[in-house]
């Protein structure tokens, strides 16, 4: 299942409505194998604009989900401990503040686009490459590259170590950005 139906699916679900607040942002998927299923993994947390200077706080991940990559199945819902995917703090505290503006002026100078586009691009990057980590073939190097461009350039920062504790195994296959 290609990854925008999937994420449409997960923010369908009953399940999440009834649990997580709406104004929860849902994470970038990671891949990951299973009991000999590939699923994928979505962690949900909040964020807060400060309208004075433009920043956004983030808070740290507070709920955990894990899809069916074939189905768009829910597998897990549960809530998180605090500081159980690396990133330490409470859902009450922000684990740091970033500007979207900043991240995004960046991504456009070094030609990426603009975050929307980016973010199509980088679903549609990864449609290409979880068929070949499911299969265990190697990555497609131009398409790894390229991965790893959007990728880093739309996760917030304050929420990478949650990226790399989910992802060990896809982000590994991918190999490190140059």
């Amino acid at each position: 299942m290609q990854l925008k139906a999937l994420q449409e699916l997960l923010l369908k679900n009953e399940r999440i409505i009834s649990q997580i607040a709406n104004e929860m942002s849902v994470s970038i998927p990671m891949p990951l194998h299973s009991q000999g299923n590939i699923l994928v993994e979505h962690f949900f947390f909040a964020r807060h604009l400060n309208p004075k200077s433009q920043t956004t706080l983030i808070y740290p991940p507070t709920w955990l989900a894990q899809q069916d990559l074939q189905t768009g199945g829910l597998r897990l819902l549960q809530p998180l401990e605090p500081g159980a995917l690396g990133v330490p703090g409470t859902r009450y505290d922000p684990v740091g503040e970033i500007s979207y503006v900043q991240m995004n002026q960046q991504a456009m100078r070094a030609g990426l686009g603009g975050a929307v586009d980016r973010r199509a691009e980088l679903d549609r990057v990864m449609d290409v490459l979880l068929p070949q980590w499911a299969a265990a073939r190697p990555a497609d190097q131009e398409e790894a590259r390229r991965f790893n461009r959007l990728f880093y350039s739309l996760i917030e920062a304050p929420l990478a170590p949650a990226y790399r504790k989910l992802g060990v195994e896809f982000l590994g296959w991918i190999g490190s950005p140059e």
